[in-house]
């Protein structure tokens, strides 16, 4: 009675180290696969309204170019090749970053040119106000009060008291 259990467990554990192996065989090429496909979900704007990317959008059409891109990773497409079928199929707003070229460019540098623009002009302001107002003394700032000779006896009897 033993040996049908001990066959049973000698099977199990057989078919467990066959399965490992065959797990460990193709999980190292489909977590590659795996990695590009997430990497193009993250470029890529989901088709059906551009507000997310596919990799955060979760709606038919975003499912669908999921789909798609495995299937061209599959076929053994380059990652440029999977944006340029989208690109040719959608247009160029589906791309989540637009190319550095032609009006886009600005999207890229413009931050930088208004950033350097305005510290140039703050620059030239302070420098004009500046030679512009001209410097006044301490003297020159505090108008003068003539005191009476009672008054100034006053304060200088209160002054006094401080020493």
């Amino acid at each position: 009675m033993r040996f049908p259990r001990i066959r049973f467990c000698v099977a199990s554990i057989l078919l467990a180290v066959a399965a490992t192996g065959a797990v460990a065989q193709t999980t190292g090429e489909e977590l590659a696969n795996e990695a590009r496909a997430n990497k193009l979900e993250a470029r890529i704007m989901a088709p059906c309204c551009s507000a997310n990317p596919v990799a955060d959008h979760y709606s038919p059409a975003a499912d669908q170019a999921r789909q798609d891109i495995r299937t061209m990773i599959a076929e053994g497409r380059t990652d440029q090749e999977i944006l340029d079928w989208f690109v040719e199929r959608h247009g160029p707003l589906i791309l989540s970053m637009p190319p550095a070229q032609g009006f886009n460019l600005f999207a890229y540098l413009g931050g930088f040119v208004l950033l350097f623009g305005g510290g140039l002009s703050l620059f030239f302001l302070v420098r004009w106000l500046r030679t512009r107002a001209p410097a006044v003394s301490a003297a020159e700032a505090a108008p003068a009060v003539a005191l009476n000779p009672e008054d100034a006896a006053r304060l200088e009897k209160e002054l006094a008291q401080f020493d």
